[in-house]
Parts: structure tokens; sequence; C-alpha cells
């Protein structure tokens, strides 16, 4: 998905979720937006490699966007028309954040590379802060296709880490 994760939070994601005619994605098999992976993080005493550390977030990060897109189709309308202002705040907390507080913290149970450990810890916590932001003004993210987006910086430090899905 070529979609920043900023978008999962914002009326765009929702777009995104609706126009993709997911009724339920490999992380909801029953298409009821429950997300069931097979990618649960362990927490391990050995840190990960780099290539292995990217692999296993991403993998998170998939989960997560197919878990929005599964909840995106619920509220599609039939005339294809965009849901209301209030339906895409309802998506937001309902759905949307609830997924993106499950991707953090999943996150923090990867142990990444001891010497990228600081790094990380960083882009976990400034995705931490962004998700705050939204949850403090889910209207305004709902209402506004072009609100600021509190995800660019995680998403610039996922990318610059070498992530393909997490940061896109």
């Amino acid at each position: 998905m070529k979609r920043r994760l900023a978008a999962g939070l914002a009326a765009t994601s929702l777009a995104a979720g609706l126009a993709a005619g997911c009724g339920g994605g490999d992380g909801d098999p029953a298409g009821d937006g429950a997300r069931t992976t097979t990618h649960t993080p362990r927490a391990s005493n050995r840190p990960l490699a780099k290539g292995e550390f990217i692999r296993r977030a991403d993998e998170i990060c998939m989960g997560t966007i197919n878990q929005i897109r599964a909840g995106g189709a619920k509220i599609r309308t039939k005339s294809g028309e965009l849901p209301s202002d209030e339906q895409v705040e309802k998506f937001l907390v309902e759905v949307s954040l609830p997924a993106y507080d499950d991707m953090v913290a999943e996150l923090r149970i990867l142990n990444p590379p001891a010497a990228d450990k600081a790094r990380i810890n960083e882009f976990i916590a400034t995705l931490a802060v962004a998700l705050d932001t939204v949850k403090a003004a889910p209207a305004k993210y709902a209402k506004s296709r072009r609100a600021d987006d509190p995800f660019e910086d995680a998403n610039t430090r996922a990318k610059a880490y070498g992530m393909k899905v997490c940061g896109s």
C-alpha cells in the first residue's frame, strides 16, 4: 500500500480502505474487523538482525493495514459515496486508533539490533506521540482531509531505516 500510515488515521485512509474493496484481508478471515495474524511478535532475549527486524515490523504494519481495510469496508455505502465526517470520526475512534495502539504495542515487543535500539525506540516513540495527537482531536482528522500529518516524522524514520510497509 503506497499510502502513509497517517492516512490510516485520517479520512484518506478510510477512502483507501473503501476504495480497496476489501471485506476482510488476510488478517481478518471472518470479515468482522477482528485481527488475527500469524505474526504475533515474541519477545526475544537476543536482538534481531536488521533484516529480520524490518521483516517482522513490516508484517505487523501490514496486519494493521488489513484490519483497517476490513473495518472501512463495513461503513462503505452502497452508492459509493464517502462516509460522513461523523462516520469517519467513529471509524477513527473505534477501528483505526485501536489498531494503531495494538501496532505500537507489537512493535515495542520486537527486539531490534543492539546497534539500532535507540533509533528504533525513537521511531516508536515518535509514532506513539503522533497517535496521541490524533486521539486528542479525532474530529479534526475526520473532518479535514488535508490536516497536518502528525505521522510524517515517524514515516520518515521508518523509511530511512529500510521498512517497506511501515512508513509507506
